[in-house]
């Protein structure tokens, strides 16, 4: 992508839907439905479907590698997302992950026609025409994990704590301090988002302050 010239960049993590629930892959409520998906890029197919444990490798490894670019190109992927999807998936502690806001603060419109969803992958939850939609009428409190749609997962992940020091700032707190990992991932994602305008396709790229994040090696 850099060799073409590209700036700004994002990662598309695994999606795919299920006919049913693949064995030990949790139960069916947590698992996202081909019958049910109104956005179009989604698929059964065997050759892109994971399971956890192949999940949580690919999370590594793009949390791995994504620190080496990060000095050269802007990479809307914030590592915290990635971190605590590899925890999700892994087994490890759920700390830090947070529920879809997809239905409260995002939604998905089907362009044929012209209806509003939560979420591309929950079609059976049509909202109504985009014409008469009142966002403002969406209340309630986020809960959804069945998938990994970075377009939805990243922005829930990322401003989770900020939203947390408004609703819950005790928790908050006690999230940072129970999980330094975390926190300073969190934080260094904070600080490379504002080093890149916010990933803002119409702001070219301020290269000395990309510079600042390039690390050949990535740590927690």
């Amino acid at each position: 992508m850099e060799s073409l010239g590209f700036t700004t960049v994002n990662a598309c993590y695994p999606m795919s839907a299920e006919e049913t629930p693949p064995p030990g892959d949790g139960p069916e409520s947590a698992t996202v439905h081909a019958g049910e998906a109104v956005y179009a890029a989604t698929s059964a197919d065997d050759f892109i479907r994971f399971s956890r444990r192949e999940k949580a490798a690919l999370f590594a490894a793009l949390f791995q590698v994504i620190p080496e670019f990060r000095g050269r190109l802007r990479i809307f992927t914030p590592r915290s997302s990635l971190l605590s999807l590899m925890r999700h998936y892994g087994g490890g502690t759920a700390n830090g992950h947070y529920p879809c806001r997809g239905g409260i603060d995002f939604f998905f419109m089907d362009a044929a026609r012209g209806h509003i969803f939560p979420c591309g992958y929950r079609g059976g939850e049509d909202l109504g025409l985009f014409s008469e939609f009142d966002p403002a009428g969406m209340a309630g409190a986020p809960f959804c994990d069945r998938c990994d749609w970075e377009c939805f997962r990243d922005p829930s992940e990322l401003f989770g704590p900020v939203m947390d020091v408004f609703t819950r700032p005790l928790s908050l707190a006690k999230r940072f301090f129970s999980d330094p990992a975390y926190r300073r991932t969190w934080i260094e994602d904070m600080r490379y988002a504002l080093a890149c305008d916010g990933c803002s396709a119409v702001i070219p790229p301020h290269p000395a302050r990309l510079a600042r994040f390039a690390r050949p090696n990535a740590s927690v």
